[in-house]
């Protein structure tokens, strides 16, 4: 799926959903014409991504530092595909 479709899927605007791939926590694949394309792996994965960053908002600290405390409870961005 693209972006837009994407983005209403998971509940992110498209600039959270580029910053997590530029952060390399969701990779896209791109068709011939260069455009991002989602599939079931990323929605899982940012679903998850949702669930933390909730986690982080009450916790008052950075996504980015409960990636690095909390990697048992991302079961799927430990995955092989990392």
């Amino acid at each position: 799926m693209r972006l837009s479709e994407f983005c209403v899927l998971v509940g992110r605007s498209p600039d959270t959903v580029k910053r997590w791939e530029a952060q390399g926590l969701i990779r896209p694949v791109r068709d011939p014409n260069g455009h991002r394309v989602y599939g079931d792996a990323e929605v899982a994965i940012s679903r998850e991504l949702r669930t933390l960053s909730l986690v982080a908002q009450k916790s008052s600290r950075s996504l980015a530092s409960l990636l690095t405390t909390l990697p048992e409870q991302l079961p799927l961005l430990a995955g092989p595909h990392r």
